[in-house]
């Protein structure tokens, strides 16, 4: 016979859907492969479910029930980390801390690319004014020689 999964206490508000409208639930305990919920009036026996906690869906089937309180057998595995607020298995111990090592070092990379891109957008838009600001002032420093040697000329 398999063992139980590892149960988790966890009082967690949520949406179930089974069949009918949505209605408020409440997550009592969670596992890997199921969880218990209590709701208004519990499901059917037999009957799918779809439950909406946080940003995560999941959808299982109940496999008892009991008054207010039913237990699910999940159709997927259930996110238990993120229920719980924890860091996920592949972020935790050495391999985790490689992975946040790797995010901080990629953050601070992106970090350093945005602030050279904006030095450069800035160097570049100095140099285009200057250009533009040295264009009129050539243009404005020939309309003036032309007339001064007009004057000279008259004169």
């Amino acid at each position: 016979m398999r063992p139980r999964d590892e149960r988790h206490s966890v009082l967690i508000r949520g949406r179930m859907r089974s069949g009918g409208p949505m209605v408020d639930v409440c997550v009592r305990n969670v596992s890997k492969n199921g969880m218990m919920l209590q709701a208004p009036e519990a499901p059917r026996r037999g009957d799918y479910v779809e439950v909406r906690l946080q940003e995560d869906t999941i959808v299982g089937q109940v496999v008892w029930s009991s008054d207010r309180r039913f237990g699910i057998r999940t159709r997927d595995r259930v996110p238990v980390w993120r229920l719980l607020g924890r860091p996920s298995p592949i972020e935790r111990g050495t391999g985790g801390e490689r992975l946040n090592a790797t995010r901080a070092a990629a953050a601070r990379a992106h970090s350093e690319s945005r602030y050279f891109g904006r030095a450069a957008e800035f160097l570049i838009l100095a140099l285009a004014v200057t250009a533009v600001a040295g264009f009129f002032a050539f243009m404005g420093y020939e309309a003036l020689a032309s007339l001064t040697t007009q004057i000279k000329t008259h004169l």
